[in-house]
C-alpha cells in the first residue's frame, strides 16, 4: 500500500521537523516523491513528529535515510537541520556507527533497548558524552519485511549525574559519620532502619550495611520497640 496524500497536507503538525518534511522535495532524494512511498514509512513520519519525546527513524537496510522530530533535534545540535531527510553516514556519522552495530539485528526483527547507554555526539562542533535510555523498534512494510527502524531516545544525562553527585555525596556524609565516636542512625516512617554508622556494630552486634532496611523492633526487640514507639512517633511528627 502507497502513501497518498494532497500536496502540502502531510504531515499534520510537527513542529520544525513536520514543516521540513511537508516543504522537502522528496522526489530528488533517495526515498523518491512522497506519494509512492509505503504507507508504514509515511504513518511513521508523521507520528514522529508529532511526538514529544525525542525519535529518529533510520529508513533503507542498504543506504539509510534519516529523519527524526524537533526533540531529536535538538540533540543533533549543529546536525539539525541539514541533516533531516539526509544520508545518515553523511549527516550524522555518530548515530550511522551506532546504527550499524545493530542493523542486521534490527532488520531482522529484533526488538531492543539498552539503558543508561553513553554516547559522544558532535553536537556543538566538540564531542560530548551524553546518556540515554535506547529503544529500538522495526517498522514493518509487510509482514516480515523491516523496512526502517525507529529509535526513541530518552536523555538522562543530567540524571545520571545528579545521582553520581548524590551517591559521592552519600559517601562523604557516610565517612564523616563513621569518624564519629558515637552512634548515628537514621530510621523512616516504618522504623526501618536508612542510614548508620560504624558504631551499630558495637551497639546492635550488627554491622551498618547489614543494619540497613532492617525493622527497629528486630533489631532492638518488641519490649524495646514498644517503650520507645511513642516518642519515635512524636518526633516523626
Amino acid at each position: 500500500m502507497l502513501f497518498r496524500s494532497p500536496s502540502g497536507t502531510w504531515p499534520t503538525g510537527g513542529g520544525e521537523c513536520g514543516a521540513l518534511a511537508r516543504t522537502r522535495a522528496w522526489a530528488q532524494t533517495a526515498l523518491g516523491p512522497i506519494t509512492a512511498w509505503p504507507a508504514a514509512l509515511s504513518g511513521t513520519v508523521s507520528n514522529i513528529v508529532n511526538s514529544p519525546v525525542a525519535k529518529l527513524l533510520v529508513w533503507g537496510a542498504e543506504a539509510p535515510v534519516l529523519l527524526y522530530n524537533d526533540a531529536c533535534g535538538q540533540i543533533a545540535g549543529r546536525r539539525h537541520p541539514d541533516s533531516f531527510g539526509e544520508s545518515l553516514e553523511l549527516a550524522w556519522p555518530e548515530m550511522a556507527t551506532l546504527h550499524a552495530t545493530l542493523r542486521d539485528r534490527c532488520f531482522a526483527g529484533e526488538v531492543l533497548f539498552f539503558r543508561e547507554h553513553t554516547l559522544v555526539l558532535d553536537r556543538i562542533n566538540a564531542p560530548e558524552g551524553s546518556v540515554f535510555d535506547l529503544f529500538f523498534t522495526p517498522i514493518y512494510t509487510a509482514p516480515g519485511i523491516v523496512g526502517g527502524v525507529m529509535y526513541t531516545m530518552l536523555d538522562i544525562t543530567e540524571r545520571v549525574r545528579a545521582q553520581k553527585i548524590l551517591t559521592r555525596r552519600g559517601a562523604e556524609l557516610q565517612a564523616v559519620a563513621d569518624a564519629l565516636p558515637y552512634l548515628v542512625i537514621r530510621v523512616d516512617r516504618e522504623h526501618r532502619y536508612r542510614f548508620a554508622n560504624a558504631c551499630s556494630a558495637a551497639w546492635y552486634g550488627i554491622p551498618a550495611d547489614r543494619l540497613i532496611g532492617m525493622h527497629a523492633r528486630d533489631v532492638i526487640g518488641e519490649a524495646a520497640f514498644e517503650e520507645r514507639l511513642v516518642h519515635a512517633e512524636r518526633a516523626m511528627a
